[in-house]
């Protein structure tokens, strides 16, 4: 079962664990940086100090209670937020992807939003591809994906 829960410490171990020794993901998120190890509580933080300067919100994602990654948004006007998202490599493939984004965008529209925006790199379809199934609308220009959810 598939749940999107505020983040909280309990779960910062468990998250960096992932970004610490997924070099699938890590290639995906910074392909241009050395993976590093990542701890739980710097994890906490650098999540935090990110929702104090973006005005954002960070929530972790639980398959079958266990923390398999992270989505966030940041709030850009009264009617629009942006979306970000990762998920253990582990669970690419599986339409997991879909799925949270449905509850995503539920929980978003329930705050308020009508819209949930997005950038997609185009060397990313696979993404591209899950939002599409989600309804999302698209930009682009030569390197990214501008993605829009009317909710």
């Amino acid at each position: 079962m598939l749940e999107i829960v505020k983040l909280d410490r309990k779960y910062c171990d468990a998250l960096a664990s992932i970004l610490s020794a997924d070099a699938s993901l890590h290639k995906f998120l910074s392909p241009n940086q050395v993976m590093s190890e990542i701890f739980g509580d710097d994890y906490y933080n650098g999540c935090l100090d990110w929702e104090a300067k973006m005005d954002g919100h960070n929530f972790c994602i639980l398959y079958n209670k266990v923390p398999i990654g992270s989505i966030a948004y940041v709030h850009k006007d009264a009617e629009t937020a942006s979306v970000g998202i990762w998920i253990s490599s582990e669970y690419w493939n599986k339409g997991l992807g879909t799925q949270i984004l449905k509850i995503f965008k539920k929980m978003v529209k329930e705050n308020g939003y009508m819209y949930l925006t997005g950038t997609i790199q185009k060397w990313n379809p696979r993404s591209k591809r899950t939002c599409e199934k989600c309804g999302a609308t698209f930009k682009e220009d030569e390197n990214k994906w501008y993605l829009t959810f009317i909710l």
